[in-house]
């Protein structure tokens, strides 16, 4: 079985019964997740919500190996698939096999959309051109914090009752989609940074090692990896991206997708957004370096 196989076999087993409670065979939610873009006929695929993912996974592994020049022959065979993983967006993990796959939560395929929508509205609420005033402010942001909720319960309800608060027909519909690709392309390439900076090569996968005190917080080597993991992503995003991308643009896209997770972590088991796991800092922890490197890229 290859790597690929052995991937997406196990997001099968592993997201049916969630699919068989929470979702329509025919992939509705998943094609309303990026209307505006031009991913919507992929996802119409024969074959309903599987073959959508797989499609979908296809899609944004092609984007972010154009942002990788000669280092994409090094990571193209790695499948990319979608599991349930409670807080974190995607992990590189090895088959039985000990080829490596990624892993993306399969909620980012789900609710990111939602989530730039939601945040758009309760931003820009109070503004003199606000994007949508169909909800109130304390809509949106409880919509924000079913969303984190789901993502780590795996709550449909809470995910139905965010959901109605957005607009797939929304006149940004493209600046959402256009939000969710550039979101996906840097998760996507901070997994494959894991990889080309050499984190696998000296054990099975990040480890946790020798403690660092960083500005107060105890950082070991596998938090540090996904700090280093980070900077690639947005070196290689910046550098390779057909058309100049605004530091501003990018900011705000991972900026928002970072302050989502640090909302989710609150629903994680430490029940603290300032607590890290074993291998990742906290989601606030990476935006305050990201920041540092938005700064002097």
């Amino acid at each position: 079985m290859t790597a690929k196989e052995y991937a997406r076999s196990l997001s099968r087993r592993m997201l049916a019964p969630l699919v068989r409670a929470g979702l329509q065979p025919d992939g509705s939610i998943l094609r309303s997740q990026i209307t505006g873009s031009d991913h919507v006929e992929v996802l119409s695929a024969p074959g309903g919500f599987f073959a959508g993912l797989d499609c979908l996974a296809d899609e944004y592994q092609r984007v972010a190996l154009q942002h990788l020049g000669e280092n994409a022959s090094r990571v193209d065979m790695i499948p990319i698939v979608y599991l349930p993983l409670l807080d974190l967006h995607a992990i590189v993990e090895p088959t039985p096999s000990r080829e490596l796959y990624i892993a993306l939560h399969w909620g980012t395929a789900l609710h990111l959309r939602y989530v730039f929508e939601l945040f758009m509205n309760y931003s820009t609420y109070d503004t003199d051109d606000p994007w949508d005033k169909s909800f109130s402010t304390a809509d949106y942001a409880g919509g924000l914090l079913d969303i984190a909720a789901f993502m780590v319960n795996e709550d449909f309800e809470l995910f139905r009752r965010a959901a109605m608060m957005t607009n797939p027909a929304s006149t940004h519909s493209k600046v959402y989609a256009a939000a969710v690709r550039v979101t996906n392309t840097y998760i996507l390439l901070h997994e494959y940074g894991h990889v080309l900076l050499g984190h696998f090569d000296e054990t099975d996968g990040p480890s946790a090692g020798n403690n660092d005190d960083r500005d107060g917080q105890v950082m070991n080597s596998n938090q540090q990896k996904e700090l280093d993991a980070d900077r690639f992503a947005l070196q290689k995003f910046l550098a390779s991206s057909k058309r100049p991308l605004r530091h501003t643009a990018l900011a705000c896209d991972v900026g928002i997708l970072m302050r989502f997770l640090d909302l989710a972590q609150r629903f994680g088991t430490s029940g603290s957004p300032q607590t890290a796991t074993q291998t990742h800092p906290p989601a606030r922890e990476r935006w305050r370096n990201l920041k540092l490197l938005f700064s002097t890229e």
